[in-house]
């Protein structure tokens, strides 16, 4: 949270799909609603059909009904409901002595304009989402009991590759139909309702399909094709993702899959090795991509350009928490050092048109001696059948 030194923070957005106002507000609605800080109020304005759970909820000091502030008299006046939630926060606005405030970068322009049109002063609250970063034992804990979920998915669909038989044409069979990426899809998605988590464009791709990094995946899989699985669920109950990647492959995988396994197996434990406080996500990938150009492959950075051949082409990580995809990043754009609470990803990879492609990806903690993993699942390319 801002420090009372700061300028008033106001949010206006649901949190179902806005993780800064879920963290801030600690109240989970579908439908968008207003937080204001200031002075050591945390206030919800919000409507009488959510102000009850929002006591019961929210992290809030105060919970306030726009019926309070006028807004069905407002709504006769001006016939209008963007207009009369304007005049209605402003008057909320007045009664904190709020005249001007930070807002989040997403915060929606409409309301903006209606307010600064009442005289209020808005201005986008600088690194809003680094407020995040420092996960507490309890999201971290949380951020766990989603990756145990994911875990469980993955072995789902590992079952599902070990079990099935190899038709004469090369394909996987199960239960006498064709083993398709849509049913290790459902599979993968329905165990994980199972854990109270929802997975939504879980990647399983397989063969050529998988030089797409985020190619979800289509169509029968076949004996001796890598296969990428990356499932990055969020729970239900603590709207907290995990994120985890697994290349795999049913029989014998061609020598060059092989090798770009090994070497982004070692590229992995490396860019893991070097996680601890205070080195940047810009330093590790920079290594990352230094270790797969030496060894021959390419890498986006200009000078490591090497078209045709199996190429690092993306970032090294990310962070996790309430998104998917939040701060510090690890990639070329992380020059903030790292620091205790981070929770973030290392997936290398490399890909190649018309081959397939290989991930692997672990999340961590960093810590105050360097960075614990919080991901169980091995990393075995072949697989075996049952």
């Amino acid at each position: 949270m801002p420090p009372e030194s700061r300028k008033p923070l106001l949010i206006h957005s649901n949190s179902y799909d806005d993780a800064s106002m879920l963290h801030a507000s600690g109240f989970l609605a579908t439908d968008p609603f207003t937080y204001l800080e200031t002075n050591g109020h945390r206030v919800i304005l919000t409507s009488a059909l959510e102000a009850g759970r929002a006591r019961k909820q929210s992290r809030a000091t105060a919970i306030r009904e726009m019926d309070e502030f006028g807004i069905q008299n407002l709504v006769r006046e001006t016939k209008s409901w963007d207009e009369a939630y304007a005049a209605a926060l402003d008057r909320f606005l007045a009664e904190y002595g709020v005249r001007d405030a930070l807002v989040p970068r997403e915060f929606p322009l409409y309301l903006a304009e209606l307010l600064r049109a009442h005289g209020v002063h808005l201005e986008v609250a600088p690194e809003l989402a680094e407020q995040r970063r420092r996960k507490t034992d309890d999201e971290v804990a949380a951020i766990e009991e989603t990756q145990r979920a994911s875990e469980a998915g993955f072995d789902a669909a590992v079952r599902m590759l070990r079990e099935a038989d190899i038709a004469r044409d090369g394909s996987l069979v199960l239960g006498g139909k064709p083993l398709t990426a849509e049913r290790v899809l459902a599979e993968i998605e329905v165990t994980m309702l199972g854990r109270g988590c929802v997975a939504d464009d879980t990647i399983a791709a397989g063969g050529p399909q998988a030089a797409d990094p985020h190619q979800v995946g289509n169509g029968p899989y076949r004996v001796n094709e890598a296969i990428v699985i990356d499932i990055y669920p969020q729970s239900r109950r603590t709207r907290y993702f995990a994120d985890m990647t697994r290349t795999v492959c049913r029989g014998e995988p061609p020598e060059e899959i092989v090798r770009m396994y090994d070497m982004t197996l070692r590229a992995q434990q490396e860019g893991i090795a070097m996680v601890r406080a205070g080195v940047t996500g810009r330093e590790i990938h920079e290594r990352i991509e230094d270790l797969y150009f030496e060894a021959g492959y390419g890498t986006t950075r200009d000078g490591q350009r090497r078209p045709g051949v199996p190429s690092f082409i993306h970032g090294l990580g990310h962070g996790v928490g309430l998104a998917i995809h939040e701060a510090p990043a690890v990639g070329r754009s992380g020059v903030r050092p790292l620091e205790p609470g981070d929770v973030i990803t290392i997936e290398p990879g490399l890909y190649q048109e018309g081959l397939g492609g290989v991930r692997l990806e672990d999340m961590l903690v960093v810590t105050e001696t360097g960075a614990r993993n919080l991901t169980r699942a091995p990393k075995v390319l072949r697989l075996d059948s049952r």
